[in-house]
C-alpha cells in the first residue's frame, strides 16, 4: 500500500510543541531546534489573514475553529520555550483571525470560518480551553469564555452526566464520545475553573 504525503498543520505544530517542551525539560537544544524548524514551516504557510487551512492538499483546505485553536496553543508552548518574535507574530495574527471568525455574539462557537454548522461540543470545549489559555492576551474579550461555557452547557449537556456530540438540522446527536467530546469538555471546564 502506498501512502501519500499530506501536510497537516495542527499535527506538525502539536509535534513541534512536544519537541520544544521535551527539549526544555531535558535541556536538549537539538530537540528545540527541530521544534523551531517545524514551527517555521507552518508559519511560512500561514495566510495573510492569520489563518491556516487544515492541510495543504486541495481536499484539506477548510478552516475550522478547533484546529486553528490547536495551532495557536501549540505555538504558545513553542514560544514559551523559544521566545522567537516570528512565533509571537504568528500567534497574534492567528488569534486575531480566531476571535473574529469563530464566535457569535452569544458565545456560540462556529465550526468553520465560513459556516457555523454543525454545532459541535468539541469545538466549544476547545474554544473554552483556548480562551482560558489566552486569557492574558490583550485581544481576549473579558466575557467571551463565560459566554462559551454557558452556551456549551445550555446546548450540549445531556442532564445524564455527559455532553452531546453535535447539533445538526435541529437534532442532537446523543453519542457520548469519550475522546472527542467528554475528555475535551472535562479538560476545558477544569482549566476554566482553575483559572477563575
Amino acid at each position: 500500500v502506498l501512502f501519500r504525503s499530506s501536510y497537516v498543520h495542527n499535527a506538525n505544530l502539536l509535534g513541534a510543541s512536544l519537541l520544544a517542551r521535551t527539549g526544555s525539560i531535558i535541556d536538549d537544544g537539538d530537540l528545540i531546534e527541530q521544534a523551531l524548524l517545524s514551527a517555521n514551516y507552518s508559519i511560512s504557510c500561514q495566510r495573510d489573514d492569520g489563518s491556516w487551512p487544515y492541510g495543504e492538499e486541495a481536499n484539506t483546505s477548510w478552516i475550522d475553529s478547533f484546529h486553528t485553536g490547536y495551532n495557536i496553543l501549540a505555538l504558545k508552548v513553542i514560544n514559551e520555550v523559544c521566545g522567537e518574535q516570528t512565533i509571537k507574530r504568528a500567534i497574534d495574527r492567528a488569534y486575531s483571525y480566531y476571535l473574529t471568525h469563530f464566535f457569535l455574539e452569544d458565545g456560540t462557537v462556529k465550526y468553520y470560518s465560513n459556516n457555523p454548522k454543525p454545532f459541535d461540543a468539541h469545538a466549544f470545549a476547545h474554544a473554552i480551553l483556548c480562551l482560558t489559555e489566552m486569557a492574558n492576551h490583550p485581544r481576549t474579550p473579558p466575557d467571551l469564555v463565560d459566554k462559551v461555557v454557558h452556551s456549551m452547557i445550555d446546548n450540549f449537556w445531556s442532564g445524564n452526566g455527559y455532553f452531546f456530540w453535535q447539533q445538526r438540522r435541529g437534532s442532537n446527536f446523543h453519542l457520548p464520545y469519550l475522546r472527542w467530546v467528554q475528555a475535551w469538555a472535562l479538560l476545558a471546564l477544569a482549566s476554566y475553573i482553575a483559572k477563575k
